[in-house]
């Protein structure tokens, strides 16, 4: 496997990342963890997940359950700090995701806050928000939210200026 450095900062990721948006909805935690493992095991190290994942289809039912899944094998494993882990915030619309009003700062921090607890962990690598706004990957959060991961483009909503922030090129 080759690695790559993300942006600026001293955190390797595989070239490979192993998406996981229909863990929950077409195979069970079981085979989620079976997947987990085989990637794991031939030097995959990044995973990406959203908060709203499964989305096949999208439901109040199985909000949350691909970053439960997650969260279990990373418990089971004990092995963090040898994975990269990215999360989305949802963006507006559903009314079961923070009654579906807009995206702003509070919004991002309860849906961190809430990714965290599903993931089993206390900090993410990355994180930005997904959905009906602009891309936005939050870094520098206040607490142990995240490790140096950073910022492509803020939102003027969260961020208050519309300009590209200085982090990843």
């Amino acid at each position: 496997m080759r690695y790559n450095t993300l942006g600026r900062t001293d955190i390797r990721v595989s070239e490979i990342c192993l998406g996981t948006m229909t863990w929950g909805s077409q195979n069970s935690v079981a085979e989620a963890h079976e997947q987990l493992d085989h990637a794991f095991d031939k030097g995959v190290n990044f995973i990406d997940t959203a908060e709203l994942y499964p989305t096949t289809p999208l439901s109040s039912e199985t909000y949350g359950d691909t970053e439960r899944f997650i969260g279990e094998w990373l418990a089971k494993r004990g092995r963090r700090d040898d994975v990269v882990l990215a999360t989305k915030v949802a963006g507006p619309g559903r009314p079961y995701i923070r009654n579906g009003g807009p995206t702003t700062p509070e919004g991002i921090e309860q849906a961190i806050d809430a990714s965290l607890r599903r993931l089993k962990t206390d900090y993410v690598d990355s994180t930005r928000s997904i959905g009906r706004t602009a891309v936005t990957t939050i870094s520098a959060m206040p607490g142990p939210t995240t490790r140096p991961s950073r910022t492509r483009r803020m939102s003027p909503a969260i961020s208050g200026r519309s300009s590209t922030s200085s982090a990843i090129s």
